[in-house]
C-alpha cells in the first residue's frame, strides 16, 4: 500500500541531514509576557528545522545538562531574550520579535 505521509516525513528527515538546523534559546521568566510573545512568534514562519528552547530560572540547569551550550545564555537586562544558535553556537541575541524574524527568515 502507498503511503505518501511517509515521503514527505522523509523530505523534512533528509532536509535537517543536508542543512544545519536552528536553535533559538529563549532566555525569560515561563509565563512573562515578553517571553511568550518570542514564543508566539517562533509558531509564525514554517520552519521544520528550527528548534525552540526555554530556558528559565526553573530549567536552567536540567537545559544546561541536556544541551550544554545553553549554560552561558542570559536575559538581556532582564528582558527575554532569543539567543539564534547553529551548531551549538550562538551569535546573535535580540529582545526584538521583528528582528528575531528577521534573523529565522534570512531578510536583511
Amino acid at each position: 500500500h502507498r503511503q505518501p505521509a511517509v515521503f514527505t516525513h522523509f523530505l523534512n528527515g533528509l532536509d535537517l541531514a543536508l542543512r544545519p538546523g536552528q536553535e533559538v534559546v529563549v532566555t525569560g521568566r515561563a509565563a512573562a509576557d515578553d517571553t511568550m510573545n518570542i514564543l508566539k512568534a517562533l509558531q509564525t514562519p514554517y520552519a521544520p528545522h528550527l528548534v525552540a528552547h526555554l530556558k528559565s530560572d526553573q530549567n536552567a540547569e536540567q537545559l544546561s545538562r541536556l544541551a550544554g551550550f545553553t549554560s552561558g545564555l542570559s536575559t538581556e537586562n532582564g528582558v527575554a531574550t532569543a539567543h539564534i544558535c547553529v551548531g551549538s553556537k550562538c551569535k546573535n541575541s535580540t529582545t526584538e520579535v521583528d528582528i528575531l524574524l528577521k534573523h529565522l527568515l534570512n531578510k536583511p
